[in-house]
């Protein structure tokens, strides 16, 4: 019992200052207007093309250019990023890197981006999925 007594005030203190910061609701919007619902946004959807970038040799297809070929095609690009399939590869000379230029794009867009041989990263296991910034 003399070792939990030297505890018992800290963890009081602990528990104190979890209560204050946490609670239900920690959102200042929220809390200021409780009846107002969030916005949910609006549905959308990630695609990719592997940019065909290879170790030691080329870097691929730029992101803008992959860009311009959805733009092309009257495809509206939310949000571009360089991503990578997720796949182990050897390094050597003349392999494949699995470098992929990645799209958010609206869902009725998502037909004509497949006929331009971009897929969805649903389609690939091992793909590790970030928030896109540009």
């Amino acid at each position: 019992m003399k070792i939990i007594k030297p505890l018992a005030l800290p963890l009081a203190i602990l528990a104190a200052l979890l209560t204050a910061c946490g609670g239900a609701n920690s959102n200042p919007a929220a809390k200021a207007e409780p009846n107002m619902q969030q916005a949910k946004p609006s549905k959308q959807v990630k695609v990719f093309k592997a940019d065909q970038s290879v170790q030691c040799e080329s870097e691929g297809i730029a992101l803008d250019d992959a860009r311009l070929e959805l733009a092309s095609a009257g495809i509206d690009v939310i949000c571009a990023q360089k991503g990578h399939d997720g796949l182990n590869r050897i390094a050597m000379c003349g392999a494949d890197t699995g470098s992929l230029n990645v799209f958010v794009i609206h869902p009725n867009n998502l037909v004509d981006a497949e006929k331009l041989g971009f897929q969805s990263t649903s389609e690939l296991p091992e793909y590790q999925d970030r928030v896109c910034e540009n």
